[in-house]
């Protein structure tokens, strides 16, 4: 009994941190939001609206006793605004569209996922899959693009760069979490709540690094 009131007020703390740790790229990003180009502000905005999905899945779990219909609508979104940064940031206009497209087709996918394969209720496996590997290769055709036309030695350190890493471990973290969510619910449910906690710390991680991505505008644009 000791262990389990244990287990449960340390969970609870990492939800109470990866919470608080939301408000971290906002900050940063007001603090230097002169400094932003414009795909970071309009990202800005996401990490705004993070604060209306927490309340969402707060909502949807009191009256559905399922977060899952946020979750559906918070992939689907991220990925829309992840789309406009990486699209403002590719240097190909056949790449560019290449993003609009898969943007349209990571919509339908999400609503296929919610309505036909996965369900509203349950988690989205398929749109989280697929986003996730459309993420994958944004990154390596940007990383690419920084090899071949960029020469600049601190080109590394960008706040792009940081964006692109962030990424990958964001959703990579979302992916493993949710994918194996509901198969650990029903057959080993304390190994559960240890990847939970697991989930909560690289979300809290992820949040760390996007305001570092905020606060390298500062130093990036001044060198």
């Amino acid at each position: 009994m000791l262990l389990k009131f244990y287990v449960l007020t340390t969970t609870d703390l990492l939800v109470k941190v990866s919470q608080v740790s939301a408000l971290l790229p906002v900050i940063a990003g007001l603090i230097n939001y002169k400094k932003l180009d414009k795909a970071f502000r309009i990202l800005l905005f996401f990490f705004v609206l993070c604060i209306g999905f927490e309340i969402m899945s707060t909502t949807t779990n009191k009256f559905f006793n399922s977060s899952m219909p946020g979750l559906h609508l918070y992939t689907i979104v991220r990925f829309l605004f992840f789309s406009v940064v990486f699209y403002h940031h590719f240097r190909s206009v056949s790449m560019r569209r290449v993003v609009v497209l898969n943007a349209i087709v990571a919509f339908l996918v999400a609503v296929a996922d919610a309505s036909l394969v996965s369900g509203i209720l349950h988690t989205n496996t398929l749109s989280l899959s697929y986003i996730f590997s459309s993420l994958v290769v944004y990154t390596l055709i940007y990383v690419y693009q920084v090899f071949r036309y960029d020469t600049s030695p601190k080109e590394q350190y960008d706040p792009m760069f940081w964006f692109a890493i962030t990424v990958l471990i964001f959703f990579a973290d979302n992916l493993l979490y949710f994918g194996f969510r509901e198969y650990l619910l029903k057959h080993a449910p304390e190994t559960e709540v240890i990847c939970f906690r697991i989930f909560l710390a690289f979300n809290t991680a992820a949040n760390f690094l996007f305001a570092h991505m905020y606060r390298s505008f500062s130093k990036w644009k001044t060198e």
